[in-house]
């Protein structure tokens, strides 16, 4: 695989850049996977799923549809029944058992990254403990890492499994698993997003919260570890992002008790910062798996809008968390296309906004409970209740831009946040009285138009289109420093007026 191969092989071989590399060998590997008719559905699937890990700027669905051939090609050789697979010999039912499993977990970590639809609905008895006793069988056999990494290596795609496995609940509330029911009440959405929630804390702290890599330890234990943390973090901001929409969307936006929700992302958002900081730290960043942008991709977006909201408290701290993620999808931009289809799609969100004259907060437009404890980022928290349609429409058009693998057109965008007149009141603006519409876009109805084009078997062909990625494979190479190349000012002026 071409992520285990260093910079300096790929320039004997002829290679300007790792980018161009990877386009070369994908290439060659399609054209082998669709020419080579005596190969194996065993090698078949474990091929289609490899190649879902590469990105393509001129191929948004490539990713989707390989998995849909390597989901289709293990259920010809029963992986998913794995209950017939008793007269198999036990190795043959070790990597049924890995091709399956690996499925399960690219079909949901491209679903929550990409907000598409899931392709296998949920299947817990699977999830529960494969990935260790797969992965543990092996670590014996090892000639990579020692036995003690190993070992942690596979303890910690245990705890991966384990959240797929829950991150399946959660695709289920955002309407992205075709086989979940339709729209429920609001009150029955809260409902079941604080018990999803309360499972994923639990998750976190019988996997992660209790296991900390001490510096002196394996550079990608750190990594994957901090990785995985990632996905948690960005998994609850799906989902009590959702649970604000459908309260601004199903019920009267000024009146409903958001500060909550809003905490919760805030939270979740630090928490995303945290990790980054601390696989910058080990000099990581270049190895990171490009399913970070992805999931990075809204915070990123937040940091950049609550600057531009509180312009006259900008910070170091602030400069310097935006700073990380610069250096991050840097360091990928340099191995991955598409990375640069993102930072356009950020860059034209601000912008737009920008030129809507997006209002600061202020003091009569927050909603804050009378007892709230006091917290480290109750500054951003206070940006977001007090603009919430402003960053719930930024993060609905960078939705369906990661989904589609394009900006989205005009007719396709969320109507523009209803902000309060200068020196009118807030009651005023209350839509159960006006009965003033958000006018924000049913989510729903968004991806499941996906649905006709992203379960795709058979020959693939190349689509022109711009690209919305996600890769889960660890990348290997010479890693950069950790410096941004990204102009912090491509993004925000901060010295703009609005």
């Amino acid at each position: 695989m071409l992520q285990f191969v260093p910079f300096s092989i790929l320039e004997r071989l002829g290679f300007p850049n790792f980018r161009t590399a990877r386009a070369a060998f994908y290439r060659r590997a399609k054209a082998l996977f669709h020419v080579d008719s005596y190969r194996s559905n065993l090698c078949s699937a474990q091929g289609a799923l490899l190649l879902t890990y590469y990105v393509s700027a001129s191929d948004s669905q490539a990713n989707t549809q390989w998995l849909s051939s390597a989901i289709s090609l293990a259920r010809t050789i029963n992986a998913h029944r794995q209950h017939l697979l008793g007269e198999a010999s036990v190795q043959r039912r070790s990597v049924l058992q890995r091709l399956w499993c690996c499925c399960l977990v690219r079909d949901r970590i491209l679903a929550l990254a990409l907000r598409r639809p899931l392709q296998i609905g949920a299947e817990k008895e699977i999830l529960a403990g494969d990935g260790a006793r797969i992965l543990r069988a092996e670590t014996a056999q090892s000639i990579v890492y020692d036995f003690p990494t190993k070992l942690a290596l596979s303890t910690s795609f245990s705890a991966l499994c384990k959240l797929a496995n829950l991150s399946s609940q959660v695709l289920c509330i955002l309407s992205l698993d075709p086989s979940s029911p339709g729209s429920e009440e609001l009150t029955t959405i809260t409902e079941r997003v604080q018990d999803c929630a309360e499972d994923l804390d639990h998750w976190f702290a019988e996997n992660l919260a209790r296991y900390r890599v001490n510096s002196l330890a394996d550079k990608f234990l750190t990594l994957q570890n901090n990785v995985i943390s990632i996905y948690y973090h960005s998994t609850k901001i799906a989902l009590w992002n959702h649970a604000s929409y459908a309260a601004i969307t199903k019920g009267c936006p000024l009146h409903v008790e958001a500060s909550a929700g809003w905490r919760e992302v805030e939270t979740a958002i630090h928490g995303i910062d945290t990790s980054l900081q601390r696989i910058a730290d080990q000099d990581m960043l270049s190895f990171m798996p490009i399913s970070i942008v992805a999931h990075i991709a809204i915070p990123v977006l937040r940091h950049i809008l609550n600057i531009k909201l509180r312009q006259w408290e900008q910070s170091a701290t602030a400069r310097r968390r935006l700073e990380v993620y610069l250096a991050a999808l840097n360091a990928l931009k340099e191995k991955y296309e598409g990375v640069d289809q993102v930072l356009d799609y950020i860059r034209r969100i601000v912008t737009c906004l920008d030129a809507r004259r997006m209002p600061p907060p202020s003091s009569r437009d927050v909603i804050l409970p009378e007892k709230c404890p006091p917290s480290n980022n109750s500054d951003g928290v206070e940006s977001l209740v007090g603009s919430p349609q402003v960053f719930l429409r930024a993060i609905v058009v960078i939705q369906i831009a990661l989904s589609q693998g394009k900006y989205p057109e005009e007719h396709e965008l969320p109507a523009l946040p209803v902000s309060s007149p200068a020196g009118s009141s807030t009651q005023s603006m209350c839509s159960c009285q006006s009965n003033e519409s958000c006018e924000l876009p049913d989510l729903g109805d968004t991806f499941d138009g996906l649905l006709d084009t992203t379960f795709i078997t058979g020959a693939l062909e190349l689509i022109q289109t711009e690209d919305a990625y996600v890769d889960d494979a660890m990348v290997t190479g010479q890693p950069n420093s950790f410096t941004s190349e990204v102009d912090f000012d491509e993004f925000i002026d901060l010295h703009d007026s609005t």
